[in-house]
């Protein structure tokens, strides 16, 4: 994201961004035709692997592999009544019709053909193999830069960018089913294994996860796609920008969290309650820390940041937008451990009121905020919704479940990160007071440099001891595992005879 938004920004102009961002927002919605299954295959997966139950994954993942066929052909449908009607909505003086129409097309393609996909991946998580999965995705992106930086310069429009867009994701696709074959040598996806009573079971369990998609789909997406219908396509791209940082940052943060529910599945499955009590809180206090990281660095050199990456006008608009999304991301990317949790112990319809009060919440506080008729007001709308909803609904309800008082589960998992934000800020503060980030060398070291002294503070008072004697430990085995294939490479001398 780093190095191509540049390039796409400018090579498609503020107007063409903003219509891309549009479509991407209406194109996340096809997903919500999975039904819930993928989910349910996350997590039957851990609970068939315990038992060993080899049959049982395969079918389970022919039923999921077929019933996504199946969702997939609709979806092409649905792509077809998409590229005749849209254009008529979101038409620009900047892109043709038909030009539109193509770009509607391939990316409609694109997300049609990710429904293949899903049932590789949704293994691959269950089998709790995140670096695998991880793989795919980081491969394709590679790919994905590579032909931005190259092509897009060079065929500066909007279907440019969405053919790159639809290769690099089936480079992806490909790429996570390989990995999928290989850690489950014994996999098989025939005729005989699909089974209607496991399609039911899974959709029984899916419909929870179903709503709660349609609602988190509505989170993400909803506010975009206001913004271009009530504002401009270039207050888009001043929301997006800030929204893609907070996404991508929070997206790394947040990672942790999605590893949670087959595992806490697992654990539920011996009734540890105690381990996954200890679980939640250590995650979730770990994920606060680096999201007021986040925060400070937003806070701090963001506006600088903006200025160097993009220009100066997306540093005017896009900055104070930034900030306000990262105040609500440093309490919904911990909270989030939470939701995985809930749906690992059993309770998605939990999780389903949960992110559909988020989503309505959302909703009202854009129609609330809009009559004030800027993009600054509308941004704040979203910053208190959010941090009402993760402050209140999400603690009461995991502290339920997991049988923890709700003020002890908040404190302790903000109270340490936020004593040792207290001294980084005021370093920030006096750094920038010296030191102007007006190039990229000053910028970098000063984020850099505030960053590790952030992370050497948690460590030694956020960090658990237990946690972190486990933690070297394996960087020990790393270690040892390197130099061992590091010194097996190395030619041996032989030996002089005298």
């Amino acid at each position: 994201m780093f190095l191509t938004t540049p390039v796409v920004v400018g090579s498609l102009g503020k107007a063409q961004y903003g219509l891309w961002v549009l479509i991407i927002s209406l194109g996340n919605y096809y997903f919500l035709m999975n039904a819930g299954v993928v989910g349910a295959l996350k997590r039957y997966t851990p609970q068939l692997l315990v038992d060993n139950d080899w049959e049982g994954i395969n079918i389970q993942a022919t039923t999921t592999l077929f019933f996504l066929s199946g969702v997939s052909l609709l979806g092409l449908l649905a792509t077809g009544l998409v590229v005749w009607l849209l254009p008529f909505v979101f038409l620009d003086t900047s892109v043709s019709v038909s030009l539109l129409r193509w770009v509607l097309f391939i990316a409609g393609l694109d997300f049609c053909l990710s429904f293949l996909s899903l049932s590789f991946s949704g293994l691959l998580y269950g089998a709790q193999r995140y670096d695998l999965a991880s793989f795919s995705q980081i491969f394709g992106g590679i790919v994905r830069a590579g032909l931005t930086l190259g092509l897009l310069p060079q065929f500066p429009n909007i279907l440019t960018l969405a053919c790159i867009i639809i290769f690099s994701s089936q480079v992806t696709h490909v790429c996570a089913a390989w990995l999928t074959f290989r850690e489950f040598p014994g996999l098989a996806f025939k005729r005989h294994f699909f089974r209607w009573d496991i399609l039911r079971q899974s959709l029984s369990f899916g419909i929870f996860g179903l709503m709660s998609d349609i609602a988190s789909r509505l989170s993400s997406t909803i506010y975009p796609i206001l913004i271009g219908s009530f504002l401009t396509a270039t207050h888009v791209s001043y929301f997006s920008i800030a929204e893609s940082l907070v996404f991508y940052v929070g997206r790394m943060i947040g990672s942790v969290s999605g590893v949670l529910m087959p595992t806490i599945s697992g654990l539920e499955r011996q009734n540890q309650l105690v381990s996954i009590q200890k679980l939640v809180i250590n995650t979730t206090r770990y994920l606060a820390s680096l999201s007021l990281l986040a925060f400070l660095n937003f806070l701090f050199v963001g506006y600088d940041f903006l200025n160097l990456w993009l220009s100066h006008d997306f540093a005017e608009h896009s900055w104070t937008i930034l900030i306000l999304l990262s105040v609500s991301a440093t309490f919904s990317f911990p909270q989030s451990v939470a939701l995985n949790a809930l749906s690992g112990l059993g309770f998605p319809n939990i999780v389903n009121t949960i992110v559909w009060i988020d989503a309505i919440g959302l909703l009202v506080g854009f129609f609330v905020a809009i009559p004030f008729g800027g993009i600054l007001e509308i941004s704040l709308a979203y910053c208190f919704v959010r941090t009402f909803v993760f402050l209140y609904f999400i603690p009461k309800n995991i502290c339920q479940k997991i049988l923890i008082n709700p003020w002890s589960y908040l404190f302790s998992i903000y109270g340490k990160p936020m004593r040792i934000s207290v001294p980084i800020a005021v370093l920030f503060i006096l750094s920038k007071h010296y030191i102007p980030l007006n190039n990229w060398l000053s910028l970098i070291c000063t984020s850099v440099a505030m960053s590790v002294l952030f992370c050497i503070f948690a460590w030694f008072f956020v960090v658990e001891k237990s946690d972190r004697i486990f933690l070297c430990e394996k960087l020990s085995d790393l270690r040892t595992f390197i130099s061992r294939h590091i010194g097996c490479g190395r030619a041996i001398p032989n030996p002089k005879v005298r």
